[in-house]
């Protein structure tokens, strides 16, 4: 299956309507990051850790497709915004789907990118 990212993305190109959450958090990496901090890893000695690989902050499914639709002003589908539990009966799933990145920060001797910084980059990627 898609992800949420084709999922959303298809359907803003295709004008198809959306049901985005506003409950649900989480905090997505794009795959070029996450493929660079593999790299990182696998140049470090860190086999005794479980690390989580994620953005640093932690947002909503409806705040990012606020940033996709910004960017597409063109769409034209309509946009519901609504909390999980209104559509419960549905699919059962976690509301706080997101990664703790502080270990990772610590042996990345840095912190994680943002969310807002990993959308821009996947939005700089499409464009390309």
């Amino acid at each position: 299956g898609r992800n949420f990212l084709e999922w959303l993305l298809g359907a803003i190109r295709a004008n198809e309507d959306l049901t985005l959450f506003t409950d649900v958090r989480i905090n997505p990496l794009s795959d070029h990051t996450i493929a660079d901090l593999l790299v990182e890893i696998a140049e470090r000695d860190v086999s005794d850790r479980i690390l989580h690989l994620a953005a640093r902050n932690v947002v909503s499914k409806a705040d990012i497709g606020r940033f996709f639709l910004e960017r597409h002003p063109s769409y034209g589908g309509h946009v519901t915004y609504t909390t999980s539990d209104a559509l419960s009966a549905l699919a059962h799933r976690p509301k706080e789907m997101w990664l703790n990145t502080e270990r990772a920060a610590v042996v990345f001797g840095r912190e994680l990118p943002t969310v807002e910084h990993e959308l821009e980059r996947i939005h700089l990627n499409l464009q390309q």
